[in-house]
């Protein structure tokens, strides 16, 4: 399909992937940031913020990539977009009750993802 037919419902799901992809890397820099702080205040903490930290990083990378896979319509940009989406709602039930934004954020990336005419926009 071409750009000019591009469903409404995949313009909405590459912002709001864009966006939780920005939520990631806000809070990869915020850890990374205060690794050092936090390993003060509680000694051998540092690794798990720093681990923490480059996680987020590297699921905020590659949710961006994957969004450009989506607005570009890319087949292979589905699959992985439904993997880092169950891992990133896993992650935001981990961090209850402050994950309640990014869980409600993947659960309708999911909902669009599953529409039968994006489904076939990418070839699913």
């Amino acid at each position: 399909m071409s750009e000019s037919s591009r469903p409404t419902d995949v313009i909405i799901l590459v912002v709001l992937q864009v966006i939780a992809s920005l939520l990631l890397l806000a809070t990869a820099a915020g850890t990374l940031a205060l690794t050092a702080a936090v390993g003060a205040l509680v000694p051998g903490l540092e690794t798990l913020a720093l681990f923490l930290g480059v996680i987020f990083l590297i699921l905020g990378s590659a949710g961006l990539a994957v969004a450009w896979g989506l607005w570009t319509a890319q087949p292979w940009a589905w699959t992985p977009t439904l993997v880092l989406t169950a891992i990133n709602i896993l992650g935001g039930l981990l961090s209850l009750p402050s994950g309640w934004l990014t869980i409600l954020i993947y659960v309708v990336i999911i909902y669009y993802l599953y529409r039968p005419h994006v489904k076939e926009y990418f070839g699913k």
